[in-house]
């Protein structure tokens, strides 16, 4: 690291961060020895002299002979002078930019790299909610019960559409046997368990969440991983929103009138093979 450069990093030109030094280092400097030491033009020395004197980082000590030297303010004073005006540079950015921020939809992809991080996201939106949220997922939801509970005890409803292995019932525990499908559970938590040939099961684990009808994340495993997608984008946000609403409609009227119902239905579409196919697997 060069004290140089790092001095330029802070608004001095190279030959002010120079001369600056110099003066620092020899006090009581004029501008005639400044620019023989450092082998620079006079003129240049000069003005860098008058730049340095002006924002205070050195100061003129007059002498008998009628001419300038000059000594270097203490460098803690010019630290202090520097973090003051660049808090006040970043704290203009700041208010500049999250004006912008704030006029954005902000839309961005996530590469989450174990089912921890996921969960921790997941965690994160319901914990800043203030009214509804909305779950389609095949993941246990045992991992999110205590945020879950603490939510709805708030006053926020929860509707959770769970296509996993386990029927979920958090009013008693976790099971693996039953056929719970709409479970209203205490407070304003409501959980669709499927019973469907549409969702088939040991699929890769997945999850779309809406939160307040302005926050949107979906995410996927991928191998190893998981990729999902997070969106304050009202469009994006809506879609999201309407999957999770369709896929409790689907198994609502499958539950009514029976799977047999699909067989009318189907569209013979590349979606409905990939379905079909998944739940062969």
């Amino acid at each position: 690291m060069d004290i140089i450069s790092e001095l330029q990093q802070f608004g001095f030109s190279k030959i002010e961060a120079k001369v600056y030094m110099e003066v620092l280092n020899a006090p009581m400097s004029n501008g005639t020895q400044i620019s023989k030491k450092r082998d620079i033009s006079r003129s240049a020395v000069y003005n860098a002299l008058e730049k340095l004197c002006d924002n205070g980082y050195i100061y003129i000590v007059p002498t008998e002979e009628d001419k300038k030297n000059y000594i270097a303010a203490d460098p803690m004073e010019i630290i202090s002078k520097l973090k003051e005006e660049w808090d006040s540079k970043a704290e203009f950015l700041e208010k500049e930019f999250l004006k912008i921020r704030g006029k954005m939809e902000k839309t961005r992809s996530y590469e989450l790299y174990t089912e921890k991080s996921l969960i921790l996201k997941i965690k994160e939106m319901i914990e800043h909610t203030s009214g509804e949220i909305y779950i389609s997922t095949n993941i246990d939801l045992y991992l999110l019960r205590e945020e879950i509970l603490k939510a709805i005890k708030t006053g926020i409803k929860i509707f959770i559409f769970n296509h996993g292995e386990i029927v979920v019932d958090f009013n008693k525990e976790i099971s693996k046997s039953g056929n719970i499908f709409e479970n209203y559970n205490m407070y304003n938590l409501k959980i669709y368990n499927a019973n469907s040939k549409f969702y088939p099961k040991n699929e890769q684990k997945e999850i779309i969440i809406v939160s307040d009808m302005v926050t949107g994340f979906s995410c996927e495993e991928t191998g190893e991983n998981f990729a999902g997608l997070f969106t304050e984008n009202k469009f994006l946000v809506k879609i999201m929103a309407e999957n999770i609403h369709d896929n409790i409609y689907i198994n609502k009227i499958e539950r009514i009138y029976g799977d047999e119902i699909f067989d009318e239905t189907v569209l013979d579409t590349f979606f409905e093979k990939y379905r079909r196919n998944k739940k062969e697997q």
